[in-house]
């Protein structure tokens, strides 16, 4: 009753329940507001989870690098790049499966889960020119103080590139002196035909003294000066032709090693440029058309045809008497050949150096067992038949950058290779080849081949550097000088002189290396720079020394040279060099062959090309709504109910980390 009475009285004032709506409108926009801001700190939040649930899960991929491949050399690679996005996806279910990671069991509001994970990008150790590698290599040699190390190759390359300059203008001039000894010995059997026809004509002319001269006497005389004369045109025919031949092969290789050193003058000094010049320029009297010596066998050339054509050419009997037109004819022959002076010395021949004969066997032997003695056993092992990292690329050298990154980058992957690869002097254990330096600094697939190219290079490069000290060597460019003046100085030929001395030079210094290289092979030290007093060899026992198979010529004791010079190389530091003579890009392949191969002795399954170094990831997520879909949300074509995330990632162990979304 009081109730009724009650609500009678508020009826009575007009209050119809408005407020009560009123509140409950505020009440559900409130709601609604509260609900909003929640699921949108939840999309803000899922945005982030995600993103951090990526980077974890890739830098989880990359925690799991291949330990085989740092303990033995070093380097932070992950070896499955196949498996890797399999591996990423089983690592983000710890991330997104309630009770199997870091999430309890319970209500999840930030719960998500991945649909599909793709590569944007791997970054292998073999792309760009094997840049990760050399990458690598860099931050493993910093952390080795290769920076001082490094101070003593500085500069070193530039010196090696000189002397390897220099030591193929050597192999040219052998190849120049060749030809001109071919040239000189076909001149000196067209003189020696002028000589004989000279004889003949001296005896005619005795004959001709003679006031009877019956054709029954003197026919004999004059068969003989004609048939003579027919030979030394047959001959001197033969032998110009020979001459013309080697000239002409002799003129183009003058004028391609000309081009070559103008191409490369900038790896020699000036002094080096200007002597190996006047080399060629000796040769030009052997080449151009105005040189003394080709100008020599034209005129001898057309001396005999003239002299011998005179005997063929002309009837020396008519009725019984010799004719007049043959009589004037041996006058003028005898005179015309009587300044022929050109003399193979008192034996009739020419004297050989014993250096630049032994230089010609040496060439025919075996290079192993001229630089090896009896007791060395050569490695036979090889690289089995497999597709290794240098044979899956095509080797186009990538830009260094500057002088300085590039310069860095060789001489730190030079330190590398030396560290961690062995030797014919320091052999690795448990390695498919014993010789692996030479192996990279080679090419072929097994340990002899190798060092005997590694022995090669390190000839050519101690011959050339040998050669340019006695370029320098006063005393004994004049003891060269005057060997070839005894050699070849009754010829009168200067630019025959001056060839043999530098011949001689070469040689000489091609003896040295060889001595040189025996000592590197036996655990000595050599100096990349020799003096006077760091010289073994003598002129006159060069080619001895050449004959003695491993036989070690040394001046100097130890105590001598600690007092003396301190820049001494071992065999290590001089493969370093070879190695920086090479291209950086292609040994680098090289020592990845190795690690596979070498790897692969336990692992059968690791190959080098599948190593990832760096990786951008594309991941898509999807989250349900909890407390309402907001509308200006739903993305990437998430169906209703559902927000979807497209995240991106990047990890690597020196690259930067990147991350986006979309």
């Amino acid at each position: 009753m009081c109730t009724k009475k009650w609500m009678r009285k508020w009826e009575h004032r007009g209050y119809q329940g408005s407020l009560t709506v009123f509140f409950a409108l505020i009440l559900t926009v409130l709601i609604a507001i509260v609900i909003t801001s929640l699921e949108s700190a939840r999309y803000s939040a899922l945005s982030y989870f995600t993103a951090q649930a990526q980077e974890s899960a890739l830098e989880s991929v990359f925690a799991g690098f291949y330990r085989p491949l740092w303990e033995k050399y070093h380097m932070f690679f992950v070896a499955d790049g196949p498996g890797l996005i399999s591996t990423m996806e089983d690592y983000l279910s710890y991330y997104e499966n309630p009770g199997k990671g870091v999430v309890k069991n319970g209500t999840n509001l930030y719960g998500f889960r991945s649909e599909e994970s793709r590569a944007v990008e791997i970054v292998t150790v073999m792309d760009d020119g094997g840049a990760p590698f050399f990458e690598e290599i860099s931050e493993d040699m910093k952390k080795h103080g290769a920076g001082n190390i490094l101070s003593a190759l500085t500069g070193k390359d530039k010196l090696a590139e000189e002397a390897e300059t220099v030591s193929s203008y050597m192999e040219q001039l052998s190849e120049y002196g060749t030809a001109v000894t071919e040239i000189e010995e076909s001149f000196a059997l067209m003189d020696e035909q002028g000589k004989k026809l000279k004889e003949q004509y001296d005896a005619l002319n005795e004959a001709l003294q003679l006031k009877e001269w019956p054709e029954t006497v003197g026919s004999e005389i004059t068969d003989k000066a004609v048939s003579c004369a027919a030979e030394a045109l047959r001959i001197s025919g033969q032998e110009y032709e020979k001459i013309m031949t080697f000239t002409e092969q002799l003129k183009k290789g003058v004028e391609l090693e000309r081009t070559r050193m103008l191409e490369e003058q900038e790896k020699i000094s000036e002094t080096a440029y200007e002597i190996m010049e006047e080399g060629l320029r000796d040769l030009t009297e052997y080449t151009e058309e105005e040189g003394s010596r080709r100008k020599a066998a034209d005129s001898l050339k057309e001396l005999l045809e003239k002299q011998a054509g005179g005997l063929i050419n002309i009837e020396p009997w008519e009725n019984g008497e010799i004719t007049d037109a043959f009589s004037e004819a041996v006058k003028q022959g005898k005179e015309a050949l009587k300044d022929l002076s050109y003399d193979k010395g008192q034996n009739g021949k020419r004297e050989e150096s014993s250096l630049l004969k032994a230089v010609k066997d040496w060439k025919d032997q075996g290079i192993l067992a001229l630089v090896l003695d009896g007791t060395v056993t050569v490695s036979e092992a090889h690289l089995k038949e497999s597709v290794y990292p240098s044979k899956l690329s095509s080797f186009e050298e990538q830009s260094e950058g500057g002088a300085v990154e590039a310069a860095f980058k060789k001489g730190t992957a030079a330190l590398y290779m030396t560290e961690h690869f062995g030797t014919f002097r320091e052999t690795e254990e448990d390695s498919v080849l014993s010789y692996e330096m030479e192996y990279i600094v080679g090419k072929y697939d097994n340990d002899k081949e190798n060092l005997t190219a590694a022995v090669e290079k390190l000839i050519g490069l101690r011959s050339g550097m040998n050669f340019m000290y006695l370029l320098q060597d006063r005393e004994k460019s004049l003891e060269a000088e005057a060997l070839a003046a005894a050699l070849v100085g009754f010829t009168g030929v200067y630019p025959l002189i001056r060839l043999t001395a530098k011949l001689l030079l070469a040689a000489w210094a091609l003896a040295e290396a060889v001595n040189d290289v025996r000592r590197l092979i036996k655990g000595d030290e050599v100096p990349l720079i020799k003096n006077s007093s760091d010289w073994n060899l003598s002129l006159t026992g060069a080619g001895e020394s050449l004959r003695a198979e491993g036989q070690i010529v040394q001046n100097r004791t130890q105590e001598e040279r600690t007092r003396g010079q301190q820049d001494f190389w071992t065999y290590e530091k001089y493969l370093q060099l070879l190695f920086l003579l090479g291209k950086t890009e292609r040994q680098g392949f090289r020592a990845m062959d190795l690690m596979e191969a070498n790897l692969r002795q336990k692992d059968s399954g690791f190959f080098m090309e599948n190593c990832v170094y760096h990786i951008s990831v594309e991941t898509t997520f999807q989250a349900e709504a909890r407390f309402t879909q907001i509308p200006f949300m739903k993305r990437g074509g998430a169906s209703a109910g559902k927000y979807r995330f497209r995240k991106l990632a990047a990890y690597g162990y020196q690259n930067p980390r990147s991350a986006g979304e979309e």
